[in-house]
């Protein structure tokens, strides 16, 4: 506790140091940004744009904005300051403040000199992630706070937006040890503001004046000729002083936490002599605890009442080799209860027989295919027997005295549109397994693949691979940063398909399901023909593959989720007849440049997905 007081004391003293040194002399860890001041005015040009005189340091610059760009940024910011009101620190917060530093940098209303990444981690505090110690919850969580128009807040999260303005009017990502803002009109203001130490916050409606003191963040305040001054604003303090006419509070409990836990979460090859499971209880309010222990095949259970933060554990017994077991801890403080479920698999003491190609209930397989296989394994390291039989039969085999590895067997004769079982036993002398697969052949002239590599590149993150995403990302290059270029690439294995077979058709379908930012209804989205070998685990969008330039095929979006296909019958004929190389195809949207914010990126099923994976038919008939 000493350790965690010490520890607590000094970050509160490095945070105020950190925002003095700021005012004083521009802090050199942020070195330019927190020395340039930058002030700005709107004025509104003949043509309906806004003239936007920027001033940094010494240097005047103009910037011409539409109207429009100044909507779209205020609609984005709106976008930031409700997601940082429900979650400060979600990925999906931080992402939003990411793309806002984004549209301003692009717009030129911030300075060049420094990245995205260093001026979003200026967004952070210093104390976000700071481990408070209960004790401090609780002197924080003391104080009354109750009172219907005015609130003072300490270690807060804080965004808002309304008609009036914030003093400064234009709020870089910097310390300033003092920042005020007012809303003006009844119900047209809202400001949100949360304690982190504590959870405790207040929600602020209408006329309104407050002070944050030792303020990080980023906002502004504009007007146009003939309407109200608008203003906006998110970040962190260190104390937050608020009047309003209307203020509504929230409080928090902390409920319990379960950490800890072993076997832990997902572990595999558990011993079947497991004896007890284990796992920690901790209430940040050190209220006392009721929990429940329950497992699933039921190897145990238990359960305690008024325990206080500290280690359990459960005793287990009965564990059976390869099964996966589900327990589930329930643990309430009187006011939240929270369940939490933990799974563990025991390892096999029979042999174990995976990844079957085909695989189990495998549909339209080629009745050209010439083998089945399979993975065969024993975790204690014992030689192993196998034999694999068929129905109806088209093949069969048989080891013995084999170890770990991937067994073959050979099969001919399949017919079209028929299922198929095979049976593979395996024994290690002591412990036997079988397993029963199913696949289904293709109807007559009509052949189906899923890929054999498909993934996306992406230009916002040009040297990312995304080879193993169970979807892929389709967008247009031209947005407000000019860098979201995505494309999706599909390759398929046609050997087996023989040469000289007529084509009479082939489409390509991908699964649209979803959409970031504005619907994509209506646009043309091209398929082109790869012209270079690529790896779906390692290309980037550095490293991409040339493409040709004139598409192949193209389809026009529809306005529900639903496959998108293209015909690429003369392709697939080239591939097959004409001795062109197959490296697939690449998927654009680039027919109808979109010029701003909010792009219409589109989304679709990778074959790492549950379901719904690309597909390509193909109907011909044989030579």
């Amino acid at each position: 506790m000493k350790q965690c007081r010490i520890r607590f004391f000094l970050t509160t003293c490095v945070v105020m140091l950190f925002f003095l040194s700021g005012l004083i002399s521009g802090v050199v860890g942020i070195k330019q940004i927190a020395r340039q001041d930058l002030s700005s005015k709107i004025n509104l040009s003949p043509r309906n744009e806004v003239m936007v005189n920027c001033v940094t340091g010494s240097i005047s610059t103009q910037k011409r904005m539409s109207i429009e760009a100044c909507e779209s940024l205020q609609q984005l910011f709106s976008a930031v300051v409700e997601a940082n009101a429900i979650d400060p620190c979600s990925e999906k917060t931080r992402m939003l403040k990411a793309h806002f530093i984004e549209v301003l940098l692009d717009f030129g209303l911030l300075p060049r000199t420094y990245s995205v990444e260093t001026i979003g981690s200026l967004l952070e505090p210093p104390w976000q992630n700071t481990d408070f110690s209960p004790r401090w919850s609780k002197l924080l969580s003391s104080r009354p706070l109750d009172d219907e128009n005015n609130a003072t807040l300490l270690f807060c999260s804080m965004a808002g937006t309304g008609w009036g303005f914030v003093i400064p009017p234009f709020l870089l990502p910097r310390p300033r040890l003092l920042m005020q803002w007012r809303g003006f009109y009844p119900d047209s203001s809202v400001v949100s503001i949360a304690e982190m130490a504590t959870g405790r916050g207040v929600i602020a409606r209408g006329t309104q004046v407050g002070t944050a003191f030792g303020f990080i963040g980023i906002g502004f305040a504009f007007a146009l000729p003939g309407a109200p001054a608008k203003f906006g604003f998110l970040g962190y303090s260190l104390m937050t002083s608020l009047q309003a006419a209307d203020i509504s509070w929230y409080y928090a409990n902390f409920p319990p936490l379960v950490m800890d836990v072993s076997p832990e979460d997902g572990a595999l090859e558990v011993p079947v002599s497991l004896s007890e499971l284990r796992f920690t209880l901790n209430d940040y309010d050190r209220d006392t605890m009721t929990y429940s222990v329950v497992t699933s095949p039921d190897i145990g259970s238990g359960s305690e009442v008024n325990v206080g933060n500290g280690g359990y554990s459960i005793p287990v017994s009965g564990l059976d080799g390869g099964t996966t077991y589900t327990w589930t801890v329930t643990v309430s403080d009187g006011t939240d209860t929270v369940e939490n479920a933990f799974t563990f698999t025991t390892a096999a003491v029979a042999p174990v027989i995976t990844n079957p190609q085909p695989a189990n209930n495998a549909q339209y397989v080629s009745i050209w295919r010439s083998n089945m296989s399979f993975d065969l394994k024993d975790y204690q390291g014992e030689l192993m027997d196998w034999t694999v039989e068929t129905q109806p039969d088209i093949g069969s085999g048989a080891a013995m005295g084999v170890g770990d590895g991937r067994y073959t067997v050979a099969i001919s004769g399949l017919e079209y549109l028929t299922e198929y079982r095979w049976f593979v036993n395996a024994t290690d002398g002591t412990y036997w397994t079988r397993k029963i697969f199913v696949f289904r052949t293709t109807p007559e002239g009509l052949f189906v693949l899923e890929p054999s590599a498909d993934t996306f590149v992406g230009e916002y993150s040009p040297n990312t691979n995304y080879g193993s995403n169970g979807y892929m990302v389709v967008s247009d290059k031209y947005g407000a940063t000019s860098n979201y270029d995505d494309r999706a690439m599909v390759l398929f294995d046609l050997s087996e398909i023989p040469s000289g077979s007529t084509i009479i058709s082939a489409n390509f379908s991908l699964y649209y399901y979803g959409y970031w930012d504005t619907n994509p209804v209506g646009r043309e989205i091209t398929c082109h023909r790869i012209l270079e070998n690529w790896d779906e685990m390692t290309v980037t969008y550095t490293s991409m593959p040339d493409s040709n330039p004139i598409e192949c095929a193209s389809t026009i979006l529809p306005g529900h989720f639903t496959w998108v296909d293209w015909d690429v019958t003369a392709e697939v004929d080239d591939f097959i007849n004409s001795g062109v190389n197959n490296y697939g195809w690449m998927i654009r949207d680039y027919k109808s440049p979109w010029g701003g914010p909010n792009l219409p990126q589109q989304l679709y099923y990778s074959s790492d997905a549950v379901d719904l994976h690309p597909m390509l038919f193909i109907e011909f008939t044989p030579p």
